[in-house]
């Protein structure tokens, strides 16, 4: 997957045994009520893309709160992508429901597209567009807002992201750290009710890795928005996840803060993961 969807702009099943750590805000499958509201609720998500196959996504649930940095992490296959298109609304699901801000987008009865769901998308390269400076690569998304209120907003993430003097230039002029803050300023302008990432860090050296990865989550939680990341690198997850859900084979197998998943792995294949202590065979000690 590659590029940017801001869609602000426009583009049942059970929970397994072995899953542990908590299930997020609002109810979850054992009929429990919610303690606080949810930004993203997701029930039961599954999705096959051939009959017959298994799913690439199955039966998965899980809340992210308002304000929460949620990281969704596992090996290739394990269907994090799969999830973030779902929610995003790039994909249908086969079944399971999709809730925003305490509005069903996705359910065996609706389906509502992308630009009308809150939610921004940012794929692995960013996808800028060449032939547009920074200024209205930000404020495409924002065609609904009048000249003013939009050039105002405009400089409000440019100011953000600490890019202010930067309104001229063009993709090719910027750093590959640059960019990102301009992809994810572009993403944040529409002030979205979600925001998806997916594999954001990916293209980048370990060491630009560990510093952005810190400047975009202090950015992401400096707006107070709420995030789901993509990650497959461990270390990412546990630097910047409120709350880190473990994918494997499309099925939630952990949800819990990084301290409850590194004391407490729900079996060998967290554990090894993540590198916590030694496991052998079936026995973890």
């Amino acid at each position: 997957m590659s590029g940017e969807v801001d869609v602000a702009f426009g583009r049942p099943g059970a929970v397994p045994a072995e899953t542990t750590g908590t299930l997020g805000a609002a109810a979850s499958p054992d009929g429990h009520a919610a303690a606080r509201p949810a930004a993203l609720e997701v029930r039961g998500l599954t999705k096959r893309y051939r009959r017959g196959d298994r799913p690439a996504l199955d039966g998965v649930w899980l809340d992210v709160e308002d304000g929460e940095i949620l990281t969704l992490v596992g090996e290739s296959g394990s269907g994090k992508t799969t999830f973030l298109r779902l929610v995003a609304g790039l994909e249908r699901a086969d079944a399971g429901e999709v809730v925003i801000r305490g509005r069903t987008v996705c359910d065996e009865r609706t389906f509502t597209p992308p630009e009308h769901r809150g939610a921004s998308l940012v794929f692995q390269d960013y996808a800028l567009f060449p032939h547009l400076t920074v200024e209205r690569n930000v404020g495409f998304g924002l065609r609904r807002l009048g000249r003013a209120e939009r050039a105002e907003r405009v400089r409000e993430m440019l100011e953000l992201v600490g890019l202010l003097g930067f309104e001229r230039r063009y993709p090719h002029e910027l750093s590959g750290g640059q960019q990102q803050r301009v992809a994810l300023a572009r993403a944040l302008a529409p002030r979205p009710a979600v925001l998806l990432l997916d594999e954001p860090f990916s293209n980048l050296d370990r060491a630009l890795k560990a510093r952005l990865r810190q400047e975009v989550a202090a950015l992401i939680r400096a707006t107070g928005t709420t995030a789901v990341f993509v990650v497959h690198d461990p270390d990412d997850a546990l630097a910047i996840g409120d709350r880190i859900a473990v994918l494997r084979d499309g099925r939630l197998v952990q949800l819990g803060k990084p301290r409850e998943i590194l004391d407490s792995p729900c079996g060998p294949y967290v554990a090894g993961f993540f590198g916590v202590g030694e496991v052998v065979g079936e026995v973890e000690f």
